[in-house]
């Protein structure tokens, strides 16, 4: 079965920042932020929406990384804004990613591809 994508879900009540320290160069960045009271989420940039996909949920923020190359694998943390003690880490790397995605420099994943492997990261006040 081939996998869509990596769909990073993040729950809180509270305002959610998603990142990514990438294996690449070790930088970190801010890739979206969501906030629940006012069902809102966005990407910091919109250079972004080729690799990512944030959407809002009931319980907090969906994360979707769409595009697997050397520049979107890394450590993605999920924590409350005002409060980033309370995180959540996932590893996306090229040892978590099936085989046949490296086939291509590049592989952009269609949004009808999206039988994801959902990671419900969930944050309890």
């Amino acid at each position: 079965m081939m996998r869509g994508a990596e769909t990073i879900e993040c729950q809180s009540s509270q305002e959610l920042t998603f990142q990514v320290t990438r294996d690449i160069d070790n930088e970190t960045w801010i890739i979206a932020e969501c906030h629940p009271k006012e069902k809102s989420c966005f990407l910091r940039n919109q250079s972004y929406e080729s690799n990512y996909i944030i959407a809002n949920t009931s319980t907090g923020g969906l994360l979707v990384v769409r595009n697997f190359t050397r520049e979107t694998f890394g450590v993605y943390k999920c924590f409350e804004t005002y409060n980033p003690k309370k995180f959540k880490t996932i590893d996306i790397s090229s040892s978590t990613v099936p085989p046949e995605f490296f086939q291509l420099e590049t592989q952009v994943l269609p949004l009808d591809l999206f039988t994801s492997l959902c990671l419900r990261l969930s944050i309890t006040s």
